[in-house]
């Protein structure tokens, strides 16, 4: 029979925390994820996991009512007979869901940093200071994609001791690796010319994605490259302002807002180079994706050098400014092979089959 790992999360949509414990959960042969989701709304998972025999579990909206959100996941933990719980966020405050597991009766509690920052300020992170305390003491395995990931959760001192276990983000590369006939198909499909400059980025619309600043390089290359073509893939609460910057600029006709895609493999087929000026992460999924697929990366140095798993990822200051990057951009996606890079991710332990089974090992070891 398989263990039951209770995954608590906002919710099961494709951000790159949702999305890399799907891959993990289709890759396990010995662990089933249920998930613990606060509020209401659809979720683009929830089929899947139910295909997949989990289940989930929803709880009161922990803005509206936080104290009955705490005692609602105890309950779920003991009416259910969960031994091991996991929480997936960035900040400490969020530990408390652990601890309502612990009071529920699960021996084995998991926390599975996502970032390395928070989002809401000064503010807010050093409310996640202030509580690691409690974060450190409630999690008894203790879960990271990056050293940044890992530092801004724990601390540097339980990193330092080894006390993190760096988990990487990884793939099934078979799904991304680069195809001319994808390349082709999505071209005809998204109306774009088969000779045109291909700008890709994916990611969530909100603020941390900088989509702003990604706009105004887009509108330097563009000024040079008339046939460029920017493709947005995601959702999220900035998408009308980004679409009202874009429409601003005169970009409408060039600038391709994709929503979600269940096809990303030959979505980065069809670019030329991706481009990603976040102003802070984890280890992010898409860039990850991006090299299996052969891309060039451009991306903000804020990132985890981590992150350059092939040698196609470029560092740079996001100081440097839009004109500055454009103009790189350029020089970047000026004709390069895009060859299979399977063996690049399987030596850097970036495939997935790999990755559950160290996951499983680590759970597995608290038993």
């Amino acid at each position: 029979m398989k263990r039951r790992v209770l995954c608590i999360i906002s919710s099961m949509n494709t951000g790159g925390a949702e999305t890399f414990i799907m891959k993990l959960f289709r890759a396990s042969d010995s662990i089933t994820f249920d998930f613990c989701i606060s509020g209401e709304g659809d979720n683009f998972y929830a089929d899947e996991i139910a295909a997949l025999g989990g289940r989930i579990f929803k709880t009161p909206a922990k803005s509206k009512n936080p104290l009955r959100t705490f005692f609602a996941i105890g309950r779920i933990v003991r009416e259910n007979n969960i031994d091991t719980v996991m929480r997936v966020s960035e900040h400490s405050l969020a530990s408390l869901d652990l601890v309502a597991a612990a009071l529920g009766g699960a021996k084995t509690r998991i926390f599975r940093s996502t970032n390395s920052r928070s989002t809401g300020g000064a503010g807010r992170a050093a409310l996640h200071k202030l509580f690691r305390f409690m974060l450190n003491a409630s999690a008894n395995v203790k879960i990271a994609p990056s050293d940044l990931a890992a530092e801004y959760a724990f601390g540097k001192r339980l990193v330092k001791k080894g006390k993190v276990c760096i988990l990487n983000n990884g793939i099934r590369t078979d799904d991304y690796t680069y195809s001319d006939e994808k390349r082709r198909r999505i071209r005809d499909e998204l109306g774009i010319p088969q000779n045109a400059l291909v700008i890709g980025h994916v990611g969530r619309f909100m603020r941390q994605k900088n989509h702003g600043f990604l706009i105004d390089v887009f509108k330097s290359i563009h000024d040079e490259r008339g046939d460029a073509v920017l493709t947005l893939t995601g959702v999220g609460e900035d998408e009308p302002a980004v679409r009202e910057k874009v429409n601003r600029l005169g970009l409408e006709k060039c600038v391709l807002f994709l929503g979600t895609r269940s096809d990303m493999g030959a979505v980065l087929s069809a670019a030329d180079i991706y481009v990603f000026p976040s102003l802070y992460e984890g280890m992010p999924n898409t860039v990850i994706e991006a090299q299996a697929s052969g891309l060039k990366c451009l991306i903000s140095d804020t990132i985890t050098r981590g992150a350059d798993i092939t040698g196609l990822v470029e560092y740079m200051s996001l100081e440097s400014g839009p004109q500055a990057w454009a103009r790189r951009a350029l020089d970047l996606a000026d004709g390069y092979e895009r060859p299979d890079q399977k063996q690049v991710f399987a030596a850097a332990g970036y495939d997935i089959d790999a990755v559950a089974e160290k996951f499983e090992r680590l759970i597995s070891d608290k038993h």
